[in-house]
């Protein structure tokens, strides 16, 4: 595709608002980016995390351009940008890109189903493990640059909330934490902790999206 252009993609950076028509595909080399529902009130809670597994963009790309919700740089990094009409163009003359994006959609669409599912009946100690494991299978690294504010908003809890789950889990020796960071120590029960959705999600991730 000689139409990407690499570009730095910066801690809390919004690369969309929900509802923006949005011009460009991202293809993440070692940044991480969630999409949140923003709700009227402000509140969010996140819906995808998307690393260098993922294409940003890719469902409203080939839809209506619209952007389903709020989409911010988790961890910094750089990514692979290309607009719109490229991409199109090469989804349409290429079966094999083709396909690799029905199977990443397909995994969206499993991630976002799972996510919904377990923000609304699961409780928020296991989301939180949930999370963290995600990040760390994006970020290939157990040093995640996570805030208890920046985690309140995707859970879509309080940050006070955030923070008892957080050195509950520390007295307990999952996880270290440091100004802006979270480290995770014990991932085997970090699992045990986490909901059945990492799992699942994991699960959906080595099915449809193969090394």
């Amino acid at each position: 595709m000689n139409s990407l252009e690499l570009v730095d993609l910066p801690l809390g950076r919004i690369l969309y608002e929900a509802e923006d028509k949005i011009r460009f595909v991202y293809f993440p080399h070692n940044a991480v980016v969630s999409l949140l529902a923003v709700l009227s009130d402000g509140s969010t809670a996140e819906m995808e995390t998307i690393g260098r597994e993922g294409v940003l963009g890719v469902v409203e790309a080939l839809g209506d351009r619209v952007s389903q919700g709020r989409c911010i740089v988790q961890f910094p990094g750089s990514a692979s940008r290309v607009k719109i009409e490229q991409f199109r163009q090469v989804v349409g003359a290429s079966a094999s890109v083709r396909q690799a994006m029905l199977c990443y959609m397909q995994f969206l669409f499993m991630q976002i189903l799972q996510v919904g599912v377990c923000n609304a009946v699961h409780s928020a100690e296991a989301r939180f493990c949930r999370t963290l494991l995600i990040m760390r299978d994006r970020m290939n690294r157990d040093d995640l640059p996570l805030t208890h504010e920046f985690l309140a908003g995707m859970l879509g809890v309080h940050r006070p909330a955030v923070s008892i789950i957080a050195h509950r889990m520390q007295d307990e020796g999952l996880i270290k934490q440091g100004r802006g960071l979270i480290t995770i120590t014990d991932s085997t029960h970090l699992e045990d902790k986490a909901c059945e959705c990492y799992k699942s999600i994991r699960r959906s991730y080595d099915r449809l999206l193969p090394p």
